[in-house]
């Protein structure tokens, strides 16, 4: 009976690692240094984000644009990032980790780097725990974890500060990982909670781990081992808590991102494109964790141009990585375990549910990648078998391509230094790239250099002719450049495109404005206004035009209705006091500074009035620059 129960557990051995020993390198020695190891590695390679600055890439949106976060963390932005949809997603814990960098840092973002630096860190260091805590194999562990630090598909992840969803939401997805491990190990109540608590929290932070519930099932299945000692309906059962948070943060992200416009329509992307694309991108990310070189901010999405040669190749290759993991499942698997943990993890962002513009993008391999680390980490010891030789050779490939990714990393890092190196590698590694083209377009123009940005946008336009965005982004170089003529057609096309853009709307209003023709405006402004109700920028002009035409009490009501909608902008409230004094007494001297804006405004729609030949209407605008006190 001895022998048989020794029998039993040399079986259970070899379930875990069928085709070698386990790592005889770490000894008891060598355990305390591994962590620093990692965190060292991880520095020493991604050290250069922070001397990178902010992109024009949604970085704007989620911080140095965004009126409530450059306020920093407070109770009325805490109210605001569980209630929101902007952005078309729903993260508040995401958008609290933001105000509270803008609170320590302020807008430096070097500041804002460190953070997003420091916990790639963390999650690289919880990665270690997590599979040494459920493998007891510490240096397989460390392989896997070092990977992930370096690998440079994961430095979209850690460089993007828009991104913080990413490293923020990987904590909590490892911290419910090792939450579960310790649940199963002794299940009480107070485990339980403990790790519903960090997943509830990853939902917070990102909805991508809606997948998480299936990844602990996988990993029942290895390194826990619970198949087949339990059944599996009670494997399920345990983990409803989990698939109904999961379901419930996957209604909420659909509607939201539906709402914010963000989900591709299916005249746009077919079901077919949709799922062809779904096939080359598995494949494409084999590549990309294989061989990670011209690596884009975005992959352009084919559409409707997919070649289905390269689909029905991208199929085959999956079906037989499919047939040969699940054959090999009981003798290896790390790599059943592995694959579907890379083919799970990537379903919610495979583009089924296209959202955006992308056909795939490395961020998402944050997770994704950590599957196939683990079946390399497994599976390339076990061929190499109790050979010692084999075993040496092995270490040092791994450390010879952890080497190599950290210095590809390095170098990747280096191309986050800021906006302009960003686009200018997107473009020249992608093709047909419209959203970059036309971003880089929009970032020139506000950089005073719209000359340079016609020609971005000039191709954004050829390659999306009824681009409402393309459109707006050319009328506005335009009247950067002082087109305003050429600048309105562009204008008139994009609210034809959209009837009921209140952006297309208060950019003609504006550029009627700059020529003079502010009566012209003031019906745009307006008509922007009941487009977007809830949009505090067209009310500010529309204002601004109203004083002009001496109609105050309707200047008044726009920016009282502005400041309830942006009540963190303190520009527009000190506007709004200038504009109440103007009202109460135009003279005073508390309105002084309104009349001057005024004066210059009816001086520069003057000018642009002589310029065109219109002599009388300039005349006025004079006359009434002078009234106020102008020369």
């Amino acid at each position: 009976m001895t022998a048989k129960r020794r029998k039993t557990s040399t079986s259970r051995k070899e379930r875990s690692a069928p085709f070698g020993p386990a790592p005889a390198i770490a000894r008891p020695g060598w355990q305390p240094i591994l962590p620093p190891l990692l965190a060292l590695l991880s520095l020493a390679a991604l050290w250069p984000v922070l001397q990178s600055e902010f992109v024009v890439l949604d970085d704007d949106a989620y911080v140095y644009s965004n009126p409530v976060v450059r306020n920093g963390l407070t109770w009325a932005g805490v109210q605001w990032a569980f209630t929101t949809g902007h952005e078309a997603n729903w993260h508040p814990l995401t958008w609290l980790s933001h105000m509270a960098d803008v609170s320590l840092f302020g807008l430096n973002p070097a500041g804002h780097h460190a953070t997003s630096l420091v916990l790639h860190v963390l999650d690289t260091l919880l990665l270690f725990v997590v599979f040494r805590d459920l493998t007891g194999a510490r240096l397989r562990s460390f392989w896997v974890a070092a990977l992930f630090a370096v690998h440079p598909a994961h430095v979209e992840s850690v460089a993007w500060v828009a991104e913080r969803k990413d490293v923020l939401s990987t904590a909590f997805w490892l911290g419910t990982m090792w939450a579960y491990g310790r649940w199963v190990r002794q299940r009480t109540a107070g485990r339980y909670t403990v790790m519903l608590v960090f997943f509830a929290a990853g939902l917070m932070a990102k909805p991508m781990l809606v997948s998480l519930p299936l990844v602990l099932l996988l990993i029942d299945f290895w390194p826990l081992q619970r198949f087949g000692r339990e059944r599996m309906r009670s494997l399920i059962t345990e983990k409803i808590p989990l698939f109904l948070l999961a379901a419930t943060s996957s209604a909420v992200t659909f509607l939201v991102q539906r709402a914010g416009g963000a989900v591709g329509t299916l005249e746009k992307y077919p079901l077919w494109a949709r799922a062809g694309n779904a096939v080359l991108a598995y494949v494409k990310y084999l590549k990309i964790f294989f061989w990670p070189v011209d690596l884009a901010v975005l992959y352009p999405h084919p559409g409707t141009s997919l070649s289905p040669g390269k689909v029905l190749g991208a199929g085959l290759v999956l079906v037989a990585l499919m047939v040969g993991v699940v054959a090999l499942k009981r003798r290896a698997p790390y790599l059943f375990v592995g694959w579907f943990w890379f083919v799970v993890t990537l379903l919610p962002v495979i583009g089924l549910v296209q959202v955006g513009f992308q056909a795939m993008a490395d961020r998402y391999t944050y997770v994704s990648f950590i599957g196939l680390f683990v079946a390399l980490a497994w599976g390339v010891p076990a061929l190499a078998g109790r050979r010692r030789w084999a075993q040496s050779l092995v270490r040092a490939a791994a450390v010879a391509v952890i080497v190599a990714a950290a210095l590809a990393a390095s170098a990747q890092v280096r191309l986050w230094k800021n906006t302009e190196t960003l686009f200018i590698h997107a473009l020249a590694t992608t093709k047909n790239n419209f959203v970059i083209e036309n971003n880089f377009g929009d970032y020139l123009t506000n950089s005073d250099r719209a000359a340079d940005a016609l020609p971005h946008i000039s191709e954004a336009l050829r390659i999306r002719p009824d681009s409402f965005e393309a459109h707006v982004n050319m009328g506005r170089s335009l009247v950067a450049l002082g087109r305003l003529d050429d600048s309105i057609p562009h204008f008139s096309r994009a609210a034809r495109i959209d009837p009921h853009s209140s952006v297309a709307l208060n950019n003609l209003a504006r550029a009627k404005f700059l020529q003079g023709e502010v009566a012209e405006a003031i019906p745009l402004y307006e008509a922007a206004v009941a487009a977007a109700p809830a949009l505090a920028e067209p009310r500010r002009w529309l204002a601004i035009a109203d004083l002009m035409a001496g109609n105050t009490p309707a200047a008044l009501s726009q920016l009282e209705r502005a400041v309830e909608l942006e009540p963190f902008s303190q520009e527009w409230r000190r506007l709004l006091e200038g504009v109440r004094e103007y009202e109460r007494s135009p003279a005073a001297a508390a309105a002084s500074e309104l009349r001057g804006r005024l004066a210059a405004e009816h001086r520069n729609a003057a000018a642009a009035l002589e310029r065109r030949g219109k002599t009388e209407e300039a005349r006025i605008h004079l006359q009434k620059a002078q009234e106020l006190g102008g020369p």
